[in-house]
């Protein structure tokens, strides 16, 4: 009897419960990792304004952006060779769209969007488009190559190496 009671204890202890299943591996969230891969510094490739007259190539100090928690800072470089920063700009990203969306407030304080725009990052290059003041209040760039109207901009940034 109690041999048979030792027998049940075993075989009811072995498969009396299901084993604990690994936990789950979290999925990283698409739109996050979108907006991580647009941080780092920027080097200015090319930088252009759409008038009336057309599209015009602007020669500026700005040599680099800097996109970081969320923000855009403008580099300058001196023509001593010296860098100075603007003031950090904070961005509203949506990966999600295509081309993606990127607005820019005045302050993280401000909910105004003072600049609506679209980006397309292709391997080390990142394409934005945005409309400044009236143009911001018009509709949003359909992508990252129309022709440019007047008062809107695009920057076409690679990335720095580190």
């Amino acid at each position: 009897m109690l041999l048979r009671v030792c027998v049940m204890v075993l075989v009811l202890g072995g498969v009396g419960f299901a084993p604990v299943p690994p936990p789950k591996e979290k999925k990283a969230d698409p739109k996050v990792d979108a907006v991580k891969k647009l941080e780092g510094t920027w080097l200015v490739e090319r930088y252009e304004y759409g008038t009336v007259q057309g599209v015009r190539v602007l020669k500026s100090s700005i040599t680099k952006i800097r996109i970081k928690d969320g923000k855009w800072t403008n580099i300058l470089t001196t023509a001593a060779g010296k860098e100075s920063v603007s003031t950090a700009q904070p961005l509203v990203i949506d990966a999600s769209k295509s081309p993606g969306w990127m607005d820019w407030k005045i302050s993280d304080k401000s909910p105004t969007i003072n600049r609506i725009g679209v980006f397309e990052l292709a391997g080390e290059q990142l394409t934005v488009v945005y409309g400044l003041g009236a143009a911001a209040k018009k509709e949003r760039p359909s992508n990252v190559n129309q022709n440019l109207e007047p008062a809107q901009y695009r920057w076409v940034l690679r990335r720095e190496k580190p």
